[in-house]
């Protein structure tokens, strides 16, 4: 009896220490099923995604909210910088493997704003990291649910050594959330915060009332000669639904970013619905864009 007692003691310690953790994963770890979340790039599915997960399932006392956790991910961004009739221009801009960011060394991605261009005549690579975290939490109330979903995507900086108002290079960035499962939102707020300080503007660029929304922000302003940068975009969403319909089945949510350089020519268009999310949002006739998406699932529809 005093052995099985030890055994049933070590086994629900074990499980205690595996609720509520956080733990390193990288891109291709992730994509399991036993996972409420997952991390890809569509555009570089190579890319080197360093991951930390805390997994939710813990409910508070006092709300009743049932955490469904957090991931943080970061990827590891190159873009060459070259002189086009006597301008600085962002040609490419890419998002690294997992060979190439261990060649460079993970301790050389230190923020772009601190690498500068040696010469006008040779072109240069800059090397940094952007990084999202999503998470959110959800309780019933009656016979729905409201979800809280919260959402950041940090730039480790850029060197804006040219004009944004003339630069091919120059474009708009689009950040969004959509959900499956046929959720309303009645509170939805995307904001915008310059690396000095301040509020950048932020537009919504696209919204389908049960299924997304997405905004687009400019990344560089020009004040009288000075370049600043947007650092930090953050977003607070309720997804909330009078009467769960799934019959035991859960909905989604994917936040997804749009790099872009070069200036924006198409449209954002969300394809998520109430049946599923799909690729979430696209932005069309743009071609030098790259993307990030984080989806979390277990949401009760």
């Amino acid at each position: 009896m005093e052995k099985n007692i030890k055994k049933l003691m070590c086994l629900s310690l074990a499980i205690l220490l595996c609720l509520g953790t956080s733990r390193v994963t990288f891109a291709g770890e992730i994509c399991k099923q036993t996972e409420p979340f997952t991390v890809y790039s569509p555009e570089f599915p190579d890319a080197y995604i360093i991951t930390e997960i805390n997994t939710g399932n813990e409910i508070n006392s006092r709300s009743n909210e049932v955490s469904l956790g957090r991931v943080t991910a970061t990827v590891f961004v190159e873009e060459t910088y070259e002189f086009v009739n006597d301008a600085i221009v962002v040609t490419s801009s890419r998002l690294l493997s997992k060979d190439e960011v261990m060649a460079i060394g993970v301790e050389n991605f230190k923020p772009l704003e601190n690498q500068k261009l040696i010469s006008p005549a040779v072109a240069r690579n800059v090397r940094g990291t952007l990084t999202l975290t999503l998470d959110g939490s959800y309780k019933r109330v009656g016979n729905g649910v409201s979800t809280n979903v919260t959402g950041n995507a940090y730039w480790s900086g850029f060197d804006f050594l040219y004009s944004p108002k003339n630069n091919p290079a120059a474009g708009f960035d689009f950040i969004g959330v959509v959900w499956s499962g046929g959720f309303t939102s009645p509170k939805s707020r995307c904001t915008a915060t310059w690396k000095d300080g301040g509020s950048q503007s932020v537009y919504l660029a696209d919204s389908v009332p049960t299924a997304g929304r997405v905004w687009e922000f400019e990344e560089y302003f020009n004040i009288l000669g000075d370049m600043i940068y947007v650092d930090n975009v953050d977003i607070n969403m309720e997804l909330t639904k009078a009467s769960l319909t799934g019959g035991g089945n859960t909905a989604e949510v994917v936040m997804k970013y749009i790099h872009t350089y070069q200036v924006v020519k198409g449209n954002i268009s969300i394809s998520a619905s109430s049946s599923g999310v799909g690729t979430g949002f696209s932005l069309s006739n743009t071609d030098k864009q790259w993307s990030i998406a984080c989806t979390l699932t277990g949401i009760p529809q």
